[in-house]
Formats: structure tokens, C-alpha cells, sequence
């Protein structure tokens, strides 16, 4: 990524999220349909899709001036990701809030993609920078799909968001500059504890349904069968939303405190009180035991406690 003399892409359109415009608040819509999804969680899931916003918000205006090229990338790609799982949370409370949580699964299984992605490039910063320059392979293949003749508009496009030629580039797929030689997700996953276990629950399964597999199929014709004039209602659930929820409440707590943690600035003000609440509906639900979510809580509240001390929010 190419910048100016105050760390900003000059290139319109270039990858970048930082030195954006301050606003005096931040705008979106939050509302999901009620009744379905247990109100508490649903709520408490608001507001940390609310504490994700806000850390975003405060981060986008910051200047890049003076980091090195990977600290650079790995702030733009923390708050690019997070822009992602903002909505795809959002989507999440919208369809399994309206009862369809078989279909809300694609919107939880990407949230656990990009925080993995985002775990990937924080363990080694050099991989932001290679999951950039892939956007050179990454825009090439899919234009040689689309079968674009025009191939100088090609590469002027991919001098335009890099800012820089893309002969300069040595660049490989984004998947192999955050997976590995193997290029998969799978097999990166699979090298933790519990890998291919947590693979399975988190990615493969919750694919299921929006890719049409026999599995999906299989599980739709079982909670259909003998079932009368209601049967599209019955089939769009399967009682998972709540537990697919309250996992998320974790995963945009992390997000928040990545994005926060890395820049080094502002203050989780709220974050215990979310916890408070996230372990309230955990003690009445029991989605996970005490212990795991103890752990969990506490994770966090550390690494909020070391982004708090000794630092004033600008």
C-alpha cells in the first residue's frame, strides 16, 4: 500500500480504512424481528455489535503515518474485518431473529472465518502485507473468468488500489498468504487443539445449507416429515439460533478488543458490563459450563484491563 506524507493511500479506491473523515456519530440501523431468538441474548448481542461500531468508528480516523508497511496492513485488514462482521452480525440477528436459523448459519459461519483470519494475521503481521499484494492474484483470476479482454485496464487497476506496479509484486493466492502452503483454511484450523473438531463446527456444518449439500437435505426431509400445513416454518428451524448467538457475543467481543488493543487507544468502558450480562444468560440457558465461560470472561477482561492502564481515550 502506497501513502502520502500523512499515512493515507493517495490512491482513491486503494485498500485502506484509516484517515477517514471524523463524524460526530456513527449511523446505522440495528433492529431485528422479536419473539424468536431469547430477548436477553438478542440484546446483549446488540450491544456488542454497538461496542464493535463504536471501537471501529474511533480507530477509521486515525492516521497510519510512520508505521511500518505490516503494522500498516494489519490495522487496515483489523478494521476491514471488522466493518465485515459488523454486518454479518447484523444479518445474523436479522434472519434468526425472524426464525430462519438454519439460514443464519452462513452468517455465523463467517463471522468464524474472519475472526480466524484475524488471529492468523495477528500471530504473524507478515501476512497482512501477503494478503494484500494477493489482491494481484485475486483480481487477475477473477477477471480471466469473467474473460475482461481489456488487460491493461487490468493491471492500471491493480496499480490503483496496491499503489504500486504490479510487476513489483511477488503475490500468491490470499489463502496461501494466511493459510500456508496448503492454502486451507482447514488444514491451518486442524493445527490446533481440538482442530479438526472445532473446523467441523464452526465452518464445515454451518455450510451446509448454503451449499445445498445431501446433508441439508437429509435434515430438512427429517424435520418435515409428518408435518402439515406449517412445514416451511419447521423446516427454516432448528433451535440452534440462541447457542449461535451467544457464541457470537464472544467472538464480537474479541473483535472489539483487537481493533481497540492494536491501536492502542480508547477505552472498553462497557465490555464488563456485556460480560455481566453474557454470563447471566449463560447461568439461566446453559449453553456452555460455568468454567469455560469463566475462562472466556476473563480472557477478555485482562486484555481490556492492559489496553485501559496508563492510557487516556483521544
Amino acid at each position: 500500500m502506497s501513502d502520502g506524507e500523512d499515512g493515507q493511500n493517495t490512491k482513491e479506491g486503494g485498500l485502506r480504512f484509516t484517515g477517514q473523515p471524523k463524524s460526530a456519530a456513527v449511523n446505522f440501523t440495528l433492529s431485528h424481528p422479536q419473539g424468536y431468538l431469547n430477548s436477553d441474548l438478542a440484546s446483549t448481542m446488540a450491544e456488542a455489535l454497538k461496542m464493535l461500531a463504536s471501537a471501529i468508528a474511533r480507530e477509521r480516523t486515525t492516521s497510519c503515518a510512520g508505521l511500518s508497511d505490516e503494522e500498516r496492513a494489519v490495522r487496515e485488514a483489523l478494521l476491514g474485518f471488522g466493518i465485515l462482521a459488523f454486518n454479518e452480525g447484523r444479518a445474523f440477528l436479522i434472519v434468526a431473529g425472524a426464525g430462519l436459523d438454519r439460514h443464519a448459519r452462513v452468517h455465523f459461519r463467517s463471522l468464524m472465518e474472519y475472526e480466524f483470519r484475524v488471529k492468523r494475521i495477528l500471530e504473524d503481521p507478515t501476512r497482512a502485507t501477503a494478503f494484500f499484494d494477493a489482491f494481484v492474484h485475486e483480481f487477475r483470476k477473477v477477471t480471466s473468468d469473467l474473460e475482461v479482454a481489456d488487460q491493461e485496464a487490468v493491471e492500471a487497476e491493480i496499480e490503483r488500489v496496491l499503489g504500486r506496479p504490479s510487476a513489483e509484486i511477488n503475490t500468491g493466492s490470499e489463502k496461501k498468504a494466511l493459510f500456508g502452503k496448503s492454502a486451507s483454511v482447514k488444514s491451518a484450523m486442524e493445527e490446533l487443539p481440538e482442530g479438526a473438531r472445532r473446523y467441523a463446527g464452526t465452518f464445515g456444518l454451518q455450510s451446509q445449507v448454503s451449499h445445498g449439500s445431501v446433508l441439508a437435505l437429509r435434515e430438512v426431509a427429517r424435520s418435515t416429515e409428518g408435518v402439515g400445513g406449517e412445514f416451511l416454518d419447521v423446516a427454516s428451524r432448528d433451535g440452534y439460533g440462541n447457542r449461535l448467538a451467544y457464541t457470537l457475543i464472544w467472538v464480537l467481543l474479541h473483535l472489539a478488543n483487537c481493533i481497540t488493543k492494536r491501536f492502542e487507544d480508547g477505552v472498553l468502558r462497557v465490555i464488563d458490563a456485556i460480560i455481566q450480562q453474557t454470563l447471566a444468560i449463560n447461568d439461566r440457558l446453559q449453553f456452555v459450563t460455568p468454567e469455560q465461560e469463566k475462562r472466556a470472561a476473563e480472557v477478555l477482561r485482562r486484555s481490556a484491563k492492559r489496553i485501559n492502564e496508563g492510557r487516556q481515550p483521544k
